[in-house]
């Protein structure tokens, strides 16, 4: 299921995190971001249905589940988990194996649903330092989406919120959470200080050298890693219609 590699002797191995989050949060980057720290070694989503093994983590009793998390703990310190697990799982994961928690997550849940469903179709889902990728996505030929299931998708999503909000201050987990929209979506060294913030969550007293933060400056760029747009929305056939059911329900607007 993993390539697992010992870890190196300086790997900081008190540190068990796990970055819980959603599709399209911009994770995948984030977490690029914290791997450049010398102290953390990440692992990417390992349940994933869509990896090898991954599909069969669901079926896994919490016995089996705590073997298999104190197997990965041994060669990493930071899981990128998206949602998906059952809650007991959730639960073994969040509050019995992982002793930090960075929580993020969408305010915006029109685009974070809308964006999941355009990568649906496309089959694309990063596009940092991939110019083939951006180029299917402009040039992609985009299907009517269907209202209802967007809102149900949306409700899904609001709810599994806060139902792992809950579970972390119930359990009294040391955790943070993060807002995709104040990395990516404000200024850059707006974007860097919450950055800062959660290395400092992670590993206290970490100070950034100048190449990774160069690199984060490049990474928070949204000419570099932006992925959808509002041209690319528009791409969609019925996006009017779809815009003003969502928007016009609190849940957010695509432009």
């Amino acid at each position: 299921m993993f390539f697992l590699t010992n870890l190196k002797t300086s790997l900081k191995k008190q540190l068990r995190a796990v970055l819980y989050t959603w599709t399209r949060t911009g994770a995948t980057n984030l977490t690029a971001i914290l791997s450049m720290h010398p102290d953390i070694r990440s692992i990417n989503e390992p349940f994933n249905p869509y990896q090898e093994g991954g599909q069969f983590v669901k079926d896994k009793k919490p016995k089996e589940l705590r073997i298999l998390l104190n197997k990965i703990w041994e060669n990493y310190n930071l899981i990128k988990h998206n949602h998906g697990l059952t809650s007991a799982q959730d639960k073994i994961l969040l509050t019995k194996s992982s002793n930090k928690v960075i929580l993020l997550r969408r305010k915006n849940a029109a685009k974070s649903i809308v964006s999941t469903q355009m990568s649906k179709q496309t089959k694309i889902w990063v596009v940092t330092n991939n110019p083939d990728a951006r180029k299917i996505i402009r040039d992609f030929s985009y299907k009517e989406l269907e209202i209802p299931i967007l809102l149900k998708e949306i409700e899904r999503y609001l709810n599994a919120v806060n139902t792992i909000r809950s579970m972390l201050h119930k359990h009294r987990v040391d955790h943070i959470e993060i807002i995709f929209e104040d990395i990516y979506e404000k200024n850059i060294e707006s974007g860097i200080e919450i950055i800062r913030n959660i290395f400092d969550f992670l590993t206290p007293g970490y100070e950034l050298p100048d190449d990774i933060l160069n690199n984060i400056y490049w990474r928070l760029d949204p000419a570099n890693t932006k992925q959808t747009t509002p041209d690319i929305y528009n791409k969609i056939p019925n996006i009017t219609e779809v815009n003003t059911a969502l928007s016009c329900r609190g849940y957010g607007s695509l432009f």
